[in-house]
């Protein structure tokens, strides 16, 4: 909710990005809770599920914003949906992210937010899919990448 304030002249204004992605009016009760499949309406076969008003916040805003963001949302989108759709990730249950969306920072001092430390893990959910996957990867791929002679 938004409220009348007075700041001083030449403030700096920053929206706390890691609040409004876990905001519970915005995700739901489990806004907070680590579920990366949030963003997919269906595992098989991938499909984004739709989304409003927040995806672009990681980028910031206004004249401010990241110039590259459209280019990195695709090359993001591609990447993550082709990592959600071969594989399940699991949080550790001794080390899970922290999704305090105040606790989270490693570095409460620093400008941008580096997550503490924890642990998850990359659950195949087909292994011919993820063969298949990989093979036309790499095919795909080979001539960017030098090797040694």
């Amino acid at each position: 909710m938004l409220r009348q304030e007075t700041t001083v002249s030449a403030s700096q204004l920053s929206h706390n990005t890691a609040d409004l992605l876990q905001d519970v009016d915005h995700f739901g009760s489990t806004g907070s809770v680590f579920n990366p499949e949030r963003f997919l309406s269906s595992v098989d076969p991938p499909t984004e599920a739709d989304q409003k008003g927040l995806p672009r916040l990681s980028f910031g805003s206004g004249s401010r914003a990241c110039s590259g963001q459209f280019i990195a949302s695709r090359l993001l989108y591609s990447a993550l949906v082709e990592i959600l759709s071969v594989y399940k990730i699991v949080a550790s249950e001794s080390e899970p992210p922290n999704t305090d969306y105040v606790e989270y920072n490693q570095f409460k001092s620093a400008l941008v937010a580096i997550p503490k430390d924890y642990k998850a893990k990359l659950v195949p959910r087909d292994e011919a899919v993820l063969d298949q996957v990989l093979r036309e990867t790499e095919e795909r791929t080979k001539d960017y990448y030098k090797t040694k002679a």
